[in-house]
């Protein structure tokens, strides 16, 4: 008679099919004792409430992400170099209200956040070299003045149409 395996190949091929039945005969065995757990409707229910609860929290977020916020005074220490004393300092960077760039001063722009001394003077020149802004993306056009900087500075400046 022909034999098509080896005594080594027969041996694996037993062994496989061994462990095929036997993974099959577990998994079988814990369908029956370890039924699958039922879903709870009122589990369901608290997991839609809380959907819509976290729905309603980021709709809020949105809107006063809109509103510009009071920004918290830094405050710095300062050390003088003849007393070697420590003062502290505090530099309030808040507005309350947008400001118009067409009208702002330089010391008005310097108090929008990613503003300062020298982007507020780039801001001023350019208007006096190209006139008024009639966008707000114009600013794109100010050296130092990104796409990231403008939506950081956007809720805090307004163009007036005139």
């Amino acid at each position: 008679m022909i034999e098509l395996f080896t005594k080594q190949e027969r041996l694996f091929i037993s062994f496989l099919v061994f462990g095929i039945l036997l993974g099959a005969a577990i998994r079988l065995y814990r369908s029956y004792v370890e039924p699958s757990p039922k879903i709870d409707p009122q589990l369901t229910l608290i997991e839609q409430q809380i959907k819509e609860k976290a729905a309603e929290i980021d709709s809020l977020l949105e809107e006063t992400e809109q509103f510009p916020r009071p920004v918290e005074p830094v405050q710095q220490l300062v050390v003088s170099p003849q007393t070697s004393s420590v003062k502290k300092t505090s530099k309030t960077r808040s507005i309350l209200t947008p400001i118009d760039i067409n009208q702002a001063t330089i010391e008005e722009l310097i108090q929008i956040p990613q503003i300062g001394q020298v982007i507020a003077a780039r801001i001023v020149e350019y208007r006096k070299e190209h006139g008024n802004f009639k966008q707000i993306e114009e600013l794109l056009a100010v050296k130092g003045v990104g796409r990231k900087k403008l939506e950081v500075m956007r809720p805090y400046i307004f163009v007036q149409d005139k």
